[in-house]
């Protein structure tokens, strides 16, 4: 755990000297401060990238080709919530700390990610159970992310549907079958543009920031999230394939006491008033559309 730490501090500290950059950049930033893989794992930086997000180190913005990071800390990171934990980010807060370090954002084969301390007894927080009270509406959230515009089927594009049963981007070269559709189109430099099409009504909204794509998809389509979505008493787990905003896996992270990024992002040990909360958040709650 001590290596981790070290390795840690380091790279916080090569990200705040470069303060944004792209995946390249940040795997280059892994490299240097020393963060490899053990078992060999493809995925390692993608997770630890993954991790870096879901922790506060990074916010990430994919609205062109490719994935923009940028620093999101200032110095090491207190979470107060109904799970208080910190996150080191210097080599002296490591070397002052006196609690013991545990993991606290791993991947599937049991390594490292993200290391801190837990903090002790819940503290009075903006993370708490009435947490979806203080975000926007979702009236606001559609006004800014979606566009309304008419659809076109073009042969010349590759369209692909996310079939929420098996939880695959499916290449459907007639958009047609389900008359509700997620669907995403490779943009000509790199990338996707997503779009929620009704066939029926032969419209589509331009989804302007992918990172909002499946949770309006799910308000406007009405999805059955719990159809895919395990969640117990004290465990939430989502699969990898489904991406909600930051904002909403750092609730969860902030009041559980671990997090796992596999081929299921899991919130262990959550509380379960907030895990509740966050299951009515992805309810239907007052949607502008509904095709």
């Amino acid at each position: 755990m001590i290596e981790v730490a070290e390795a840690q501090s380091k790279l916080c500290e090569i990200l705040k000297s470069v303060q944004k950059g792209d995946f390249s950049t940040f795997k280059w930033a892994c490299d240097l401060a020393g963060l490899k893989p053990l078992n060999n794992d493809k995925y390692f930086h993608s997770n630890q990238f993954f991790a870096a997000q879901i922790g506060g180190i990074l916010e990430v913005s994919a609205l062109d080709a490719s994935t923009r990071w940028w620093i999101a800390f200032k110095d090491n990171i207190v979470i107060s919530s109904e799970k208080p934990k910190a996150i080191g980010t210097s080599e002296g807060w490591f070397r002052e700390n006196r609690r013991p370090l545990k993991s606290l954002i791993e991947d599937g084969y049991g390594q490292c990610l993200l290391v801190g301390v837990d903090q002790g007894i819940p503290t009075s927080n903006s993370f708490g159970s009435n947490f979806s009270l203080k975000l926007p509406s979702l009236i606001e959230i559609e006004k800014e992310v979606l566009r309304e515009e008419s659809f076109f089927f073009s042969q010349n594009k590759n369209y692909e549907t996310f079939n929420l049963t098996n939880l695959k981007w499916e290449l459907d070269t007639t958009i047609h079958g389900e008359s509700k559709s997620l669907v995403r189109v490779r943009k000509k430099y790199g990338g996707f543009e997503h779009f929620l099409i009704s066939e029926e009504l032969g419209i589509a909204f331009r989804v302007l920031n992918p990172e909002w794509a499946f949770f309006l998809a799910g308000q406007i389509f009405d999805w059955d999230w719990m159809s895919c979505i395990q969640k117990s008493q004290n465990r939430i787990a989502i699969p990898r394939q489904i991406r909600f905003p930051n904002f909403l896996l750092r609730f969860l992270f902030a009041n559980s006491q671990s997090c796992r990024v596999g081929t299921f992002v899991e919130f262990i040990d959550a509380d379960s008033n907030v895990a509740n909360e966050f299951v009515r958040y992805l309810s239907r709650n007052g949607a502008i559309y509904e095709i």
